[in-house]
């Protein structure tokens, strides 16, 4: 019989600047996705269901007075940070990066340099919002052997960087989280990816495989939002919370697959992920045009307005930590 008696449902957005069909840095260095999307597009589905998401800034966002605009302006979310090193010093690749990628891992910096940039990114945040990130995701979910760390010095309190069952192989770097469990936990000091004895809480992208282990190499090489998310859900035996990437159905399959995975647990926690480039045409390779655009805002729905006739809780990141503290002390009285 099932023990489990609450369900927190996070919503982390990696928020970055808009990109072209095939991932590079949009020619015109626009933000749509923010200025447009997150008040025109997100907020009302989210205010719809009660949702509350977590936006994880990159860099180049933070610096871009438009977008800091409508964040600020943007009622029931919490806001984070998200690094893509080129856009963030030391050794900043370049000011614009006009038609390049974002293809730098943060596990393959050294521990200063990555310290380095991990700082001057929450030290932007700080200066424009007046507070201290609480919640982070690495760029192409490569946090490595020192991110943890990192973290902790910088008073982070989660991090959502660990897509458990992957493994990302990228000429740019490694990272290999195909042990990882899929719910929250305190994260090794040395390894992201084990349970250790950190203060910082993992909260791992929730996905679930009948195939663990599985190597993803190349994905940005296919083109098209129909045709990369077909092939995301037939070449890979993984189900993700993730709109651009899957049916609605396909992610409730998911949910329930996690929900009885982890039956014995009082309170379980879902975390659904997307980008924000992705609800506005032409911004990344997912959604081309508005009726794509539509599509991915149905699916959200569709999962949104499931979760509420389920009961579950709409919470942002770092309200996991706080709530899981709050159970655990509890539990210990």
């Amino acid at each position: 019989m099932s023990r489990t008696r609450t369900v927190l449902f996070a919503i982390s957005i990696d928020t970055e600047i808009d990109k072209s069909p095939t991932w590079t840095v949009s020619p015109g260095l626009t933000f749509r996705s923010v200025t447009e999307g997150i008040p025109e597009r997100f907020t009302p589905l989210f205010d719809e269901h009660g949702a509350r998401p977590t936006y994880l800034l990159s860099g180049e966002v933070i610096e871009d007075e438009a977008s800091v605009r409508v964040l600020k302006a943007t009622r029931s979310c919490e806001l984070g940070t998200h690094l893509h090193g080129e856009f963030v010093e030391p050794h900043r690749r370049r000011s614009d990066m006009a038609n390049e990628r974002t293809s730098d891992m943060q596990c393959a910096y050294s521990e200063d340099i990555e310290l380095l940039k991990m700082r001057n990114l929450s030290d932007m945040f700080t200066a424009r919002f007046g507070r201290r990130p609480l919640s982070f995701r690495a760029g192409r979910f490569g946090a490595g052997g020192n991110t943890v760390r990192c973290l902790e010095e910088l008073g982070y309190l989660v991090d959502s960087s660990v897509t458990p069952t992957l493994r990302w192989d990228y000429p740019e770097g490694l990272v290999d989280f195909s042990r990882a469990g899929n719910q929250p936990y305190r994260p090794s000091r040395e390894d992201i990816a084990s349970p250790g004895n950190s203060r910082l809480l993992e909260v791992p992208v929730s996905i679930t495989t009948s195939a663990p282990g599985i190597t993803l190499r190349g994905l940005r090489a296919v083109q098209g939002s129909g045709s990369l998310r077909k092939a995301v859900n037939v070449l890979l035996p993984s189900i993700w919370l993730r709109p651009s990437h899957t049916s609605s159905e396909r992610m409730v399959q998911a949910i329930g697959k996690l929900l009885r995975m982890n039956e014995d647990l009082d309170t379980v926690v879902l975390n659904m992920m997307m980008h924000s480039m992705e609800v506005v045409p032409n911004a990344s390779p997912v959604t081309r045009s508005e009726d794509e655009v539509d599509a991915l805002i149905q699916r959200m729905d569709d999962v949104l307005r499931y979760g509420r006739r389920k009961g579950f809780r709409f919470v942002q990141l770092h309200e996991v930590n706080e709530l899981l503290l709050a159970d655990q002390g509890e539990a210990a009285s």
